[in-house]
C-alpha cells in the first residue's frame, strides 16, 4: 500500500469517527449508555489520546528497517476490527471519567488530521518508529502505525454506533 492509499485510509476512517462522534447529542455525550461501557466522551477522548502518541510517533525519531515494512499490519487488523473480543487499553489512553466538551473534542481530531496530512506525504513510511514500543510487536514502521490509527479508530467507529443504536433503542 503506498503512501497515498494509506493517507487516503486514515482521512476516510477520522472523518468517519468524526462524524459518528458528532452524531451524539449534547446531553448523550457524557452519559454511561450501559454497564461496563464509555460515555461517547470518553471513546473521544480515548481516540484523541491515541491518535495523538501515534502522530507523534510518525513524526518522531526512527531507524532502517530491517524486516518487511508491513509485517504486523495484518494482525493489528485482525486484532482490531474483531469486535468479539474486548481489548484492555494501556493505561496512558484510558480516559479519565469527566465530562467532556463535545465541539472541542471534534476541534483537536479536526487538528490531528490535519497534522497527519502534514506528516505523511513527505515521511518514508518504510522506516521503523523509535519512539515508542508496543507490546509484542515492538517498534512499529510508519505504515504499520499508520494502519494502527486506521484499524483501531475503526474499532472505536464500531464501538461509537454501538452506543448510538442502544441510546436510539431507549
Amino acid at each position: 500500500m503506498n503512501t497515498v492509499e494509506v493517507l487516503a485510509g486514515i482521512n476516510e476512517t477520522l472523518e468517519d469517527f468524526i462524524e459518528t462522534l458528532a452524531a451524539f447529542d449534547d446531553d448523550e455525550f457524557n452519559e454511561i449508555p450501559y454497564e461496563g461501557s464509555w460515555t461517547p466522551g470518553q471513546v473521544g477522548q480515548h481516540v484523541i489520546l491515541s491518535v495523538s502518541a501515534f502522530t507523534a510517533l510518525l513524526a518522531g525519531p526512527d531507524t532502517e528497517t530491517e524486516r518487511l515494512p508491513d509485517l504486523h499490519v495484518a494482525n493489528l487488523k485482525a486484532a482490531f476490527l474483531n469486535f468479539d473480543i474486548k481489548m484492555q487499553s494501556p493505561d496512558f489512553i484510558i480516559p479519565p471519567a469527566i465530562d467532556y466538551d463535545k465541539q472541542e473534542q471534534l476541534d483537536t481530531l479536526d487538528r490531528l488530521l490535519e497534522r497527519l496530512n502534514e506528516i505523511i506525504p513527505d515521511a518514508d513510511m518504510s522506516r521503523t518508529c523509535t519512539g515508542m514500543e508496543l507490546p509484542m510487536m515492538g517498534h512499529l514502521t510508519r505504515t504499520e502505525v499508520a494502519h494502527f490509527i486506521v484499524y483501531h479508530s475503526t474499532r472505536h467507529i464500531h464501538q461509537l454506533k454501538r452506543i448510538l443504536s442502544h441510546i436510539n433503542l431507549h
